[in-house]
């Protein structure tokens, strides 16, 4: 084959198919002021996207909250946002700190034609996120997409996997990309992949206005937006930190992880945020942290507590419902607590969050296993410590008088 004919077939494939590049990996600053001052001056809406008006942000798609994300008719969406409020696909609203890496959302969608809106296949994906200490508080500290893209009766997906971390201090968000070529987040992650497949450009971009970095896959009706938390601000942030991810609720096909991805699903397919603290018999709140910590994502993350993959597998090596129910409803304020976190985190940011996964998980696995002897020592170490004053009474009342002594003494 010539030359110029084999430059030709290169650029017909690149055409249909699309070329993934790898670049090395940069941070990128963003230092925006975002839209009007609103809510009293404590918010700022999105700028381009909403108005302040009577006091509040407004979407001018008239369709999300205006100091966070707008969405257009016909998307449902999940949130995580400030510290941390989780919205799921069916609206439902819990409060719940999640330190370690999760699934929050994994969907098939229809992949359309660019040219002429056919339906030629399908998208895949899945967005893991995670989070870091800003004090006593939990915020979304970035995310991973895991984006493939197959046409209709072929064998082969092609697609990226990106990862996106962010800071934000001083008025300075810093972001840091990188990527792995493929949809399944399989190999070392360390650069930006550059993909476009079938006319799709899934290529992270920034909106610089309003400190946000985000994904469009626009023909697999797929959104995502993500802003940092302002280390300065604490639980006061002028720019609502957080992930969303939006989906054209048409182009949805299945929700194969619906039971344990923390979006859930939209309320008439299910399961529902009620019916998952029926799974566990708790709270919502405690539910959703067992559903994370049950879902055992792998812990490999930026910046991850070492703690966490200790933790996640201690959570899954207890099948006992009573037991899980008891260590979910006694030991979940350790981590919703935030002048105890705060506390016994030695009020550091960011690092130092390993001190407190290790106390939650010391007390899951007594209350769980009903080890008196590790209950008891858990109490203990609560009680002598300086941050009992900032306890919850449970943190310092913990009934281990009915456990039998050791009846079950392996950790």
């Amino acid at each position: 084959m010539g030359s110029s004919t084999w430059h030709f077939w290169f650029l017909a494939a690149s055409i249909i198919i699309g070329i993934g590049v790898a670049t090395e990996s940069t941070p990128y600053v963003t230092s925006g002021e975002s839209g009007q001052p609103c809510e009293g001056g404590k918010r700022r809406c999105l700028k381009g996207e909403a108005t302040c008006v009577s006091n509040k942000c407004i979407c001018h798609s008239r369709r999300g909250n205006g100091n966070f994300a707008c969405y257009q008719k016909g998307e449902i969406y999940t949130e995580i946002k400030n510290d941390p409020l989780f919205i799921t696909f069916a609206f439902e609203r819990v409060e719940v700190p999640l330190p370690c890496r999760y699934l929050l959302v994994h969907v098939i969608t229809k992949l359309w034609s660019a040219q002429d809106q056919r339906f030629i296949g399908t998208c895949s994906l899945k967005v893991y996120s995670y989070a870091y200490k800003v004090h006593g508080k939990f915020f979304a500290a970035g995310f991973d997409a895991y984006v493939g893209l197959q046409l209709n009766d072929s064998p082969e997906t092609y697609g990226v996997s990106i990862r996106v971390t962010g800071t934000a201090e001083g008025g300075l968000y810093k972001f840091e990309e990188s990527g792995k070529d493929g949809p399944d987040g399989v190999g070392p992650w360390g650069y930006q992949i550059y993909g476009n497949f079938y006319d799709q450009d899934l290529r992270l971009k920034t909106d610089e206005d309003n400190n946000r970095v985000y994904l469009n896959v626009e023909k697999c009706g797929i959104r995502i937006n993500f802003r940092p938390a302002n280390l300065d601000q604490g639980k006061d942030q002028t720019q609502v930190p957080g992930l969303s991810v939006a989906l054209v609720e048409s182009s949805v096909l299945e929700w194969p992880s619906k039971s344990f991805a923390l979006g859930l699903a939209p309320f008439l397919i299910g399961p529902t945020l009620g019916q998952v603290a029926n799974r566990y018999n708790v709270g919502p709140s405690e539910a959703f942290l067992a559903l994370a910590l049950y879902g055992a994502a792998d812990q490999e993350f930026p910046n991850a507590p070492s703690k966490c993959s200790s933790l996640v597998n201690t959570v899954k090596q207890c099948t006992d419902h009573e037991g899980i129910k008891e260590a979910l409803d006694i030991c979940g304020c350790i981590l919703s607590w935030p002048r105890f976190v705060r506390c016994w985190t030695g009020n550091s940011v960011i690092v130092g969050t390993d001190p407190i996964l290790e106390l939650y998980e010391k007390c899951f696995n007594a209350m769980c296993r009903r080890i008196r002897s590790q209950c008891l020592a858990v109490e203990q170490l609560i009680r002598n410590s300086s941050c009992s004053q900032t306890a919850m009474p449970v943190l310092t009342g913990f009934n281990c008088h009915f456990f039998a002594d050791d009846i079950n003494p392996n950790p």
